[in-house]
């Protein structure tokens, strides 16, 4: 009986399995590597606001300003 031997070199399907899901894989991580450092360099520009300017910012302001959580509630709002 003879054998027929498949190899890599000779089924092009074989070879992209081989050599495409490793690259896929590195170009995901290297993807995702830089969306971490993106969003850690976002995070330090960001100044954070101190809950007496956002008192100070309702109070002095003329338009009606409102906070609503997730839940449908007013969490804060201006005397206008």
């Amino acid at each position: 009986l003879a054998f027929e031997t498949t190899t890599i070199a000779t089924q092009p399907l074989l070879w992209s399995l081989a050599v495409g899901l490793p690259v896929v894989g590195l170009l995901l991580w290297l993807i995702w590597r830089r969306r971490e450092a993106i969003g850690q360099v976002r995070s330090a520009a960001v100044p954070r606001i101190g809950t007496a300017e956002i008192d100070r910012f309702f109070e002095h302001s003329g338009d009606l300003l409102v906070i609503v959580g997730l839940d449908g509630h007013f969490k804060q709002m201006n005397p206008a």
